[in-house]
């Protein structure tokens, strides 16, 4: 009589495929999501016009705050044709009810040209990650998205499925016995 015994452990691997899918997803939903949910912004800064506070590629998480609170140092989101810019208020200045500011980036030998009239609200820098908005960049791609968002997703519903549809894994409901102790 030929004697099947289980595996004492899972194979070594066989969820790894899983976890990568579910930190994936978890990362992408973080980026996404979370800034949304808490109240910040998110912006991808495209330039090196803020050197090692904002570099290329970092995503940069902003409040909306008054017109009224920003300060000299603050790193604001100024509204420009085309695409906004974030760089540092260097000068604060009132011009009947608004709020006038002039601002330098921080690698910008210069400060900007003219001042900047801000709207009644102002997204105001709070955090800096680096190296983030390379793959935000990516995901916003037609292939992007598939390779980040899809694949990933699809994976995790298959493995979800496998799971329910699969046949029990306790050696018992399996057909396997224990080889059984010889009588004293």
């Amino acid at each position: 009589m030929v004697r099947r015994t289980p595996p004492t452990t899972p194979r070594p691997g066989s969820r790894a495929p899983a976890t990568a899918a579910l930190v994936a997803a978890i990362a992408l939903l973080g980026v996404a999501v979370l800034p949304v949910a808490f109240g910040f912004t998110s912006m991808l800064i495209r330039s090196g016009s803020m050197g090692r506070a904002a570099p290329v590629g970092s995503v940069v998480l902003g409040r909306h705050v008054d017109a009224g609170q920003v300060r000299i140092g603050d790193a604001v989101l100024l509204p420009r044709p085309g695409t906004p810019v974030l760089h540092r208020v260097i000068e604060v200045g009132h011009e009947q009810s608004r709020v006038v500011v002039r601002t330098q980036g921080d690698a910008n030998p210069l400060p900007d040209a003219t001042p900047t009239v801000l709207p009644a609200r102002v997204v105001r820098a709070v955090a800096t990650v680096p190296h983030v908005g390379h793959l935000l960049r990516v995901v916003r791609t037609p292939v992007g998205w598939v390779m980040f968002v899809l694949v990933p997703s699809a994976a995790l519903c298959a493995l979800f499925l496998r799971s329910l549809w699969a046949p029990p894994s306790t050696p018992a409901a399996r057909g396997w016995s224990l080889p059984r102790q010889p009588a004293p």
